[in-house]
């Protein structure tokens, strides 16, 4: 069996081959892509589904709760679907494929779900935007380190995360209905998109310019400095997830406290966005601006909480999309080759920050 690292960069590597053939192939530019996206999601989905599971890893917790599933039937996850903040749709995937009774069929299967609901995603925003590629879009958004992280470990984030990209951009052009749907099965799937929603609403109705946005950006940025947080605020709340990663401090070594090189990633990323709309700014790129802002403050205000950066895919699964249509938008002569310069840049930052080769 292969090494989680040699997977990594096999993924790259078949990403990357398959961007090149579909900008050779000009499949950017015309419609013949479901035969290469398909093929691409089905390898995939394949290569990710069989990783090792590491012990002490979330993948072995995950196979602990799938075994007991297989044991013990429908009353291993009865109470999902009856107590407030549990993901019963996420333990509804493992019940209806542990009668394999195969870990690694349904790694596989989840995986192939994960990336449809991406490639779904993108589709939904080149088409609602009439702008871009679905495919150069889901090539740069399957790149980007933190979906790559999604499918390789938390994989409940990995389902949830595309489903409530399709929520935000529902719910930017108003179709509730739709919104409220895709809402629902993201919570469903992990209950932390409840907070992605509440923060969508915020920056939704808050519409206030930018400027004060990205005041309250410093203003949280100097907070989490100063060692404000969120962490006993959140449990007050009720939000066991803080005080359970709190007590996995020690033994798991993460790094707590203000994080520089974090905020300095998303304030470099703030700043390029800034850029790229500095002529024109769409309601589009506007709307996620303040999402992306919102989620950065967000993050921020987690530094104390041991596996922080869970908390900061929020704000990290954005980029690809901002990037993408304000890259397109700016260089309006140029779209394709944007997109080129967006996917390798992409890449390149994933497998320096996440795969780490070297």
């Amino acid at each position: 069996m292969m090494s989680t690292q040699e997977i990594r960069l096999l993924y790259c590597l078949v990403v990357a081959v398959s961007f090149i053939i579909a900008d050779l192939s000009k499949s950017f530019r015309f419609g013949q892509k479901h035969i290469l996206v398909y093929l691409i999601i089905l390898f995939l989905a394949i290569l990710i589904g069989g990783r090792p599971v590491i012990h002490m890893s979330d993948l072995d917790m995950y196979e602990n709760s799938f075994n007991s599933i297989c044991r013990n039937g429908w009353d291993e996850i009865a109470d999902n679907f009856s107590e407030f903040g549990h993901d019963p749709l996420f333990s509804l995937i493992f019940f209806i494929t542990s009668p394999f009774e195969s870990f690694h069929l349904t790694l596989t299967l989840i995986s192939f779900l994960s990336l449809w609901l991406a490639y779904k995603a993108c589709k939904v925003y080149t088409s609602g935007e009439r702008r871009g590629s679905s495919l150069q879009l889901f090539l740069c958004l399957i790149i980007n380190f933190t979906f790559l992280n999604q499918q390789d470990n938390v994989m409940r984030i990995g389902i949830a995360f595309p489903l409530i990209l399709i929520y935000f951009y529902y719910f930017y052009r108003r179709n509730y209905k739709k919104a409220t749907i895709y809402g629902i099965l993201a919570v469903g799937v992990h209950f932390s998109m409840a907070a992605a929603i509440i923060i969508s609403i915020l920056a939704r109705f808050i519409q206030c310019r930018l400027g004060w946005y990205y005041l309250f950006y410093i203003c949280i940025l100097c907070a989490s400095v100063a060692g404000v947080s969120l962490q006993s605020a959140a449990g007050m709340a009720g939000f066991g997830k803080a005080e359970f990663y709190s007590k996995l401090s020690e033994s798991a070594g993460y790094q707590t406290g203000f994080r520089p090189d974090f905020a300095l990633f998303n304030t470099i990323f703030l700043l390029f966005f800034i850029w790229i709309t500095k002529k024109s700014k769409s309601q589009f790129m506007t709307y996620y601006i303040r999402l992306y802002v919102a989620f950065s403050c967000w993050f921020f205000l987690w530094f104390t909480v041991p596996f922080n950066d869970r908390v900061g895919a929020f704000s990290w699964n954005l980029i690809p999309i901002i990037s993408y249509f304000g890259c397109i938008d700016k260089f309006t002569r140029k779209k394709i080759i944007s997109g080129d310069f967006l996917f390798f840049a992409l890449m390149i930052m994933n497998i320096v920050i996440f795969i780490k080769p070297f």
